[in-house]
């Protein structure tokens, strides 16, 4: 639809047959949520050809995955596995790193946090580890509480980690608006 300032709409026109004969016809602007379907699947496409899997978690006791993306399949699961329930993210790090990936999370609650980002190995559906970026991002209501967290999970396999004379890997997490980089290539 040509709107008489030039611009161009989407119209979703419907028609109804009257009892009398007439027809009703009405029609619903659905260009912005053509747009943002649009901006949505584009967003899909870069995220399942990336190596980065996207995650939403929802907040307290016993939240639940509300979104994996598809491509979680590269770690060797399937979505569903962690939208079902059947496997827990956490139960997936690695023996050495869930301390301190838990103390991290917990921080997540308090405010002022807005974003963290940590580095730790996950256990891939073969048995294998593989080194994780996490950067995540906190949802907040309009009150300022705590509703959805959301990560991603790129993967970090060009790293290399200086165990500082330990067998533990370094894990960094760096809160609020300074995200520190990964550890320096060795």
């Amino acid at each position: 639809q040509l709107c008489r300032d030039g611009s161009a709409r989407l119209v979703l026109w419907n028609a109804l047959r009257m009892p009398d004969g007439g027809i009703l016809v009405s029609g619903r602007d659905v260009t912005e949520e053509r747009r943002a379907q649009e901006q949505e699947r584009l967003l899909t496409r870069i995220i399942e050809g990336s190596p980065a899997v996207m995650w939403r978690w929802g907040i307290g006791p016993g939240a639940v995955v509300s979104l994996v993306s598809e491509n979680v399949r590269q770690w060797g699961y399937q979505p569903d596995d962690f939208l079902s329930g059947r496997l827990d993210f956490v139960h997936l790090v690695h023996p050495d790193d869930v301390d301190v990936a838990m103390a991290c999370m917990a921080q997540a609650a308090l405010p002022g946090i807005d974003h963290y980002r940590g580095t730790y190995r996950v256990r891939k559906a073969d048995g294998s580890w593989l080194w994780i970026d996490e950067r995540t991002t906190i949802v907040r209501d309009a009150e300022g509480v705590l509703v959805a967290v959301i990560a991603g999970t790129p993967v970090a396999g060009s790293l290399r980690f200086e165990p500082d004379g330990h067998d533990v890997a370094v894990f960094r997490v760096t809160f609020s608006e300074g995200v520190a980089p990964p550890p320096p290539l060795v």
